[in-house]
């Protein structure tokens, strides 16, 4: 039996999901390309490609999985995501305006509670 679901890990909710229109033309790619990238798990959490796996269920077709092997701390989690992400064509500027706005707000914080700079810089 094909496994479909599974629970998406909160960091990979960083980026948008695509439209469901863009999910369908990804479905169309993968039965007729097959999956080019895998789905990234960390245990039984979805890490990255999400739009991978609604389009691979869309689709029928059983995901490719690989699971993350590297540190599990935050800030190299978040470097892993950000490397599979930062590239996407679909991401517009306003989102990378966002994202620049989040990981201010976030310093700021860390750095209210004591953190010293590189801790902070070791976990963005």
């Amino acid at each position: 039996m094909v496994r479909m679901e599974y629970t998406f890990h909160p960091l990979s909710e960083t980026y948008p999901i695509m439209a469901k229109d863009e999910v369908a033309a990804l479905a169309d790619s993968i039965k007729e390309h097959g999956q080019r990238e895998p789905v990234w798990l960390l245990g039984e959490f979805v890490l990255d490609g999400r739009n991978r796996l609604l389009a691979c269920k869309k689709a029928g077709v059983e995901p490719l999985v690989e699971q993350y092997e590297g540190s599990e701390d935050e800030g190299s989690l978040r470097a892993f995501i950000a490397d599979k992400n930062e590239h996407r064509r679909h991401l517009t500027p306003e989102f990378f305006q966002k994202r620049r706005q989040e990981r201010i707000e976030r310093v700021t914080m860390m750095r209210q509670e004591g953190e010293s700079i590189r801790s902070i810089a070791e976990n963005l």
